[in-house]
């Protein structure tokens, strides 16, 4: 089974924010739903409605863009293209979200009866091209294909150059893209990006959250109102995917969408995509993967299998696997993102090492920055998230890259913490000419710079950031103290919150005064189903299983010592059973912490709108 590790704490330095008071199911989803809400400045008007999604099992798939000047647009500009059967190119970026928007597109072109010659897609070389709509991805796409209509996706808000340029070569064009936009001159094209919209009704406000996926999802279901060509389960499919993967907050339209494409996927809908089908196939032979379908299957496994091209080769594998239907072609390209993605992570691994430790020695940062000409480029991003989950601070990892033309220039990605806005920061340093190129989001980004530009850089983020150290104490949050609840109340929370990912973490409980039910017990060669030997298993005398961690190669804390336990005897004749997942725990009266829930016997799927 594939499980994301829960993040550990550190009792005397972090600082545990309790985000409800206890009680009914109801009132604890009602005030933990308002504090998310509260932390993303959700308009007060909307609040409720979007708090209500929570307490339905599948709510119904609505689309607000529709409503909106540049979708009207942006989607008059597409359907005038097909009626004159314009050769249409599909210019996107190469991680998952770009090639999933991608395969949207081309989806309802193809649908909308646009002839597979006047249908080509373009995705740039990372090597080779950079991030994005640069000048040279877009002349040498245009001089490939010879578009008559370009749809630019997951990129291009701020390229008002390049869109200057194609429209002087009389090459009309829409873009969708979520990025943050610079400040001054926009593209001179249709732009569905609600970031940059001047006006956003407040029911429309979601969609500023939005993937390029969702984004690309919503004009192509607005646009295919009655095409029964198009099939929309494929296209939720793809979206959800592509909207978990690039990790944008799961609230409001993005949790619809990754929960219809999570229901699809569990229920068959995986045929519709065969590509996705064969990687679950290959996650289901692997006994160290094997388990049931969840948004964690989309996160650390498909999702990483998809990014792998782009990061290491050639993107463009991972969008034919998406849109191949010949059976071995399908196994062929699965095989080949697969193994791509085997190699990343070991590349991942060698430098993840080395950048921590360079991170030790600049611990006391405000914005950590490592550069090493040694480093792969295609994997900055991920080793600077493993960076900055362990120093609680915005980290930017940079690699050399060769220009081809016997020089080279520094290329970096960052992520951030909720303190700094990173794709900001990221375009002010590109407005004051501190580094050449860049963008990103809140909380990560891109950048480029030429080697006399690193030391500045570095100094100008730190020196500019506006940070202290309050801030970088981390924040660890619970639902509610562990004793508030009884068995099967937790459980509907639980279940009422899924899936979980970034804006909507896994809810955690904190149990207090509690002692071991009984002598721990290890699992099989002293591994549990995560593959972390460091994990052992105890099994409680009621419902309630229990893990307690222990340090490697160490003798067990000795029980009575220790205090380790359940918070309260549950029901012993529960309809569920249930793990808790221990990730910290100390001496004294707060001994644990995180709890992940597990049932044995889950409620049969829910129809559309039926409450849990």
């Amino acid at each position: 089974m594939i499980i994301r590790k829960p993040p550990e704490v550190n009792f005397a330095k972090d600082k545990i924010v309790c985000l409800t008071a206890g009680g009914s199911r109801d009132e604890v989803l009602a005030e933990y739903v308002q504090r998310r809400l509260d932390a993303l400045k959700c308009p007060a008007r909307i609040r409720p409605y979007l708090a209500s999604e929570f307490l339905i099992a599948r709510p119904h798939l609505r689309n607000p863009m529709t409503k909106t000047a540049p979708f009207a647009a942006a989607a008059g500009k597409i359907k005038a293209a097909l009626r004159l059967k314009k050769k249409i190119v599909l210019f996107g970026d190469y991680d998952c979200d770009g090639i999933t928007s991608i395969a949207l597109l081309h989806d309802y072109l193809r649908a909308a009866g646009l002839p597979a010659n006047k249908c080509a897609t373009f995705i740039p070389l990372r090597h080779v091209h950079g991030y994005g709509l640069t000048m040279a991805a877009l002349k040498r796409c245009v001089k490939i294909h010879r578009p008559e209509f370009l749809i630019v996706l997951d990129c291009g808000t701020n390229r008002h150059v390049e869109i200057d340029w194609l429209n002087a070569q009389g090459i009309d064009s829409v873009i969708v893209d979520h990025h943050l936009p610079a400040e001054g001159e926009q593209p001179d094209a249709p732009l569905i990006n609600p970031k940059a919209w001047s006006e956003l009704p407040d029911d429309c406000w979601d969609l500023k959250l939005a993937s390029a996926a969702g984004l690309s999802f919503l004009l192509v279901q607005g646009m295919a109102d009655g095409l029964k060509t198009w099939d929309e389960e494929r296209a939720i499919l793809l979206a959800g995917l592509g909207t978990y993967v690039d990790m944008v907050p799961l609230v409001g339209i993005n949790r619809l969408l990754v929960q219809h494409s999570l229901h699809h996927a569990r229920t068959g809908g995986l045929k519709k995509v065969p590509g996705l089908l064969k990687l679950e196939q290959f996650r289901q032979s692997n006994k160290f993967t094997v388990g049931p379908l969840t948004e964690q299957t989309y996160g650390l496994f498909i999702g990483p299998c998809l990014n792998a091209p782009g990061r290491l080769g050639d993107a463009k594998d991972a969008l034919h696997l998406l849109l191949a239907e010949n059976p071995p072609a399908v196994k062929r390209l699965a095989k080949k993102c697969f193994f791509l993605n085997e190699r990343r992570k070991s590349i991942q691994r060698g430098i993840s090492e080395q950048a921590l430790t360079a991170a030790g020695a600049k611990k006391n940062a405000k914005v950590i920055f490592l550069a090493d000409k040694n480093w792969h480029a295609g994997v900055g991003g991920i080793v600077a998230s493993d960076v900055k989950e362990k120093f609680n601070r915005p980290v930017i990892v940079c690699a050399r890259q060769d220009d081809g033309k016997g020089g080279g220039f520094w290329k970096g990605s960052g992520r951030s913490i909720e303190e700094f806005n990173l794709g900001q920061a990221i375009q002010t340093a590109v407005k004051d000419e501190v580094i050449d190129g860049g963008g990103g989001h809140e909380m990560a980004g891109g950048l480029f710079f030429k080697e006399e530009q690193r030391e500045k850089f570095e100094r100008w983020v730190n020196e500019t950031s506006g940070l202290d150290e309050k801030q970088f104490v981390r924040k660890v949050e619970i639902i509610a103290p562990a004793e508030t609840f009884d068995a099967e109340t937790w459980f509907g929370i639980y279940r009422a919150l899924e899936p979980f990912g970034n804006g909507n973490p896994e809810p955690s409980l904190i149990a207090s005064d509690v002692v071991l039910a009984s002598v721990p017990l290890k699992l099989g060669k002293d591994r549990d189903e995560s593959g972390d030997p460091s994990v052992k298993k105890a099994a409680a005398r009621d419902v309630w299983a229990m893990r307690a961690v222990f340090e490697k190669n160490k003798k067990p804390i000795s029980i009575e010592s220790t205090d380790l336990a359940h918070a309260k005897k549950w029901k012993k004749r529960s309809r569920y059973n249930f793990d808790l997942v221990l990730t910290s725990w100390r001496r004294g009266k707060i001994q644990i912490y995180g709890f992940r829930v597990r049932s044995t016997n889950r409620n049969k799927k829910a129809a559309a709108g039926e409450k849990l």
